[in-house]
């Protein structure tokens, strides 16, 4: 991670993309925070995975930055969410539909 510091933002956040399916959960937790403080779109899916891990801290700030996405009130994304390979991140998007009452959660 301290590698992808000293290239441009731009750069850092292409290298994000790819990192953001990693196992470690350090480097999810980093790719999520660097991807929600530039308003990445990509940004939801580690942001979940660190919003619903064991870390409360974390997962504090990972729920701070996913309230601030307009992504996360966007029904298609949602709907998106429940074919992800993260049991976590189905969860969350099952969820999330119910709260804004979309017919299709109740097929899940």
């Amino acid at each position: 991670m301290e590698v992808l510091a000293k290239y441009p933002p731009e750069q850092r956040l292409e290298a994000y993309v790819y990192l953001q399916n990693a196992t470690d959960l350090y480097i999810v937790t980093q790719v999520a925070f660097e991807m929600g403080e530039a308003k990445h779109p990509e940004a939801m899916v580690p942001l979940i995975r660190v919003a619903m891990g064991i870390k409360k801290d974390d997962a504090r700030k990972a729920r701070k930055y996913l309230g601030a996405m307009a992504e996360i009130r966007d029904v298609e994304r949602l709907c998106k969410l429940v074919s992800a390979p993260y049991p976590v991140v189905r969860q969350y998007g099952i969820e999330r539909l119910r709260e804004i009452g979309d017919p299709r959660a109740v097929a899940m």
